[in-house]
């Protein structure tokens, strides 16, 4: 949406003859349809109609409904019709409803053209929804302005009198944050369109556009501020949130086109250098020295976009949605399903480490951050590392004198003071803990050995830790099952554990640690 594709032939794709109108006493109330029920949406634009039934699979399984762009409105303010019946029965044969969306191309006049007829239009398009064997409809018309406004919320009334009850009427419509007046975001009126449609699609992405500076295309800062205030408009049973599959490149500061992720993908290959992560934004920024001058890339890849979508769960939002399937990281749609199912930590789908993770969970040993994801690939902070052993074996309270930088108030207070308490863990002198400070591969190791009661002796068969302090702890872990070195054969003893690393270790020893409680 607001991203423009270029039209392919989709007449040619498209099966000629319809099959029989459905009336509206035969139609089933589609799943997502109901009240409160979750919502995971995947847009579909562009492509060839072979591509599109690939595509289909890659979100069976994985989303609720895909809405592909079946509805045009031409030059001349009429409607294209692209429904594709063959399409529409592969998605439905893969779970899939179809709710296709209306675009206007981001052409005003054709937009303000089709408005002009709406109660027509709407009639057209409520009977191609239901004698084509759809699923409802998504009103996607951009870059109208406010003098548009009353069309735009009387075409969607049109369409809300028209359609089956038991089909989807839905709105999409821009992110912002605080009331505006001026250009084409003004055209939308949140609260009578969400008072009229199952759902809205709110574009928390484009942060910036072509002609802007380059940056994020959809910053947390700015996607949390927009969330915040558009609530003051649509209710959160009615809202989904939106996530860019795509990125945008600038060169020398101009530009702003999108790329999609493989391309980007096949950038850093060619041209090698590691993209870098922003915490603050959560977005990743790939930049580097072309023929035409410096090239900078913003985009979201697996880790960001389950950053984004954590936030339907902490806002309690109905849903998300994503724009638009093709130009993802095949990757990101299992992280998708577990952020709409309600599903714990988006951010460690098909991870190594994942079934322990979820172990521990499950168990209660381990926790997420506030933004609700688990950040496997973070260093895990002595305070952190402490917590998931004290969660596993519950060491009686004891009296614990504090430290300097872990005062009673801090959130590890307890878990610290029992693990001293049991002699597990000490302070690093001067009357100070550092829960703060990464842990080491070795010291996770003696920590964890030490917990178990396990004597620190033996060679651990690591060449990097012959004759290390830490060799002994490791030598009985490994003989043990419980940890494991690298590829390269080595241990790697002052990298910093990762929070996925230790609970691997944790879920692994499990069984000690039971016996250890007991």
């Amino acid at each position: 949406m607001r991203e423009k594709v270029r039209r392919i032939a989709l007449e040619l794709a498209a099966v000629v003859l319809a099959v029989a109108a459905i009336f509206t006493g035969g139609a089933v109330a589609p799943a997502s349809a109901g009240p409160g029920s979750p919502v995971s949406l995947v847009y579909l634009s562009g492509f060839s109609r072979e591509a599109r039934l690939g595509l289909l699979d890659r979100i069976a399984g994985n989303a609720d409904v895909v809405s592909p762009d079946f509805f045009q409105i031409q030059p001349d303010g009429s409607l294209g019709n692209y429904v594709d019946d063959g399409l529409v029965q592969a998605a439905h044969d893969r779970g899939l409803e179809v709710v296709p969306f209306i675009g206007n191309d981001w052409n005003r006049e054709a937009g303000r053209k089709a408005l002009a007829n709406g109660p027509a239009l709407a009639a057209q398009i409520a009977g191609i929804v239901s004698g084509r064997n759809l699923d409802g409809v998504i009103v996607d018309l951009e870059n109208l302005t406010v003098a548009d406004r009353g069309a735009l919320t009387a075409f969607v009334q049109a369409l809300r009198n028209d359609l089956p009850p038991s089909k989807q009427l839905a709105a999409t419509v821009p992110a912002i944050q605080g009331p505006v007046q001026s250009g084409w975001v003004a055209a939308y009126d949140n609260q009578a369109l969400a008072a009229l449609c199952d759902y809205i699609t709110v574009m928390t992405y484009d942060e910036r556009v072509q002609g802007d500076p380059p940056g994020p295309v959809a910053g947390d800062p700015w996607v949390e501020q927009s969330i915040q205030y558009m609530l003051t408009q649509i209710p959160r049973d009615k809202f989904l949130l939106g996530v860019p599959l795509y990125g945008r490149r600038w060169v020398n500061g101009w530009g702003g086109d999108s790329i999609s992720y493989p391309a980007i993908s096949r950038l850093v290959s060619q041209i090698g250098g590691e993209p870098n992560y922003d915490p603050v934004q959560k977005t990743m920024h790939y930049g580097y020295s072309s023929g035409a001058g410096w090239v900078d890339i913003y985009y979201d890849n697996r880790t960001t976009i389950a950053a984004k979508l954590s936030l339907v769960a902490k806002y309690g939002l109905r849903g998300g949605f994503a724009w638009s399937l093709g130009q993802e990281d095949p990757s990101v749609w299992g992280i998708f399903r577990r952020a709409m199912s309600g599903g714990p930590f988006p951010d460690i789908f098909n991870i190594d480490a994942e079934p322990a993770i979820l172990k521990l969970w499950e168990k209660g040993w381990v926790h997420g951050d506030s933004d609700g994801l688990f950040h496997p690939n973070r260093a895990v902070s002595r305070a952190e590392a402490t917590a998931m052993l004290v969660n596993a074996l519950r060491p009686a309270p004891a009296w614990f004198a504090g430290f300097s930088d872990v005062p009673r108030g801090h959130w590890a207070y307890d878990v610290i003071g029992r693990a001293q308490a049991a002699g597990w863990v000490h302070g690093v002198g001067g009357g100070r803990f550092e829960p703060d400070r990464a842990v080491t591969r070795a010291e996770g190791a003696a920590m964890i050995a030490k917990t178990l009661g396990l004597s620190a002796s033996g060679e651990s068969g690591f060449p990097d830790l012959k004759g290390s302090w830490a060799e002994g702890s490791v030598a009985a872990l490994r003989a043990k099952g419980i940890i494991a070195g690298f590829p390269d054969g080595l241990f790697h003893p002052d990298q910093p554990l990762t929070r996925g690393d230790m609970a691997v270790m944790v879920a692994r020893a499990m069984g000690l640690l039971k016996k250890i409680a007991l």
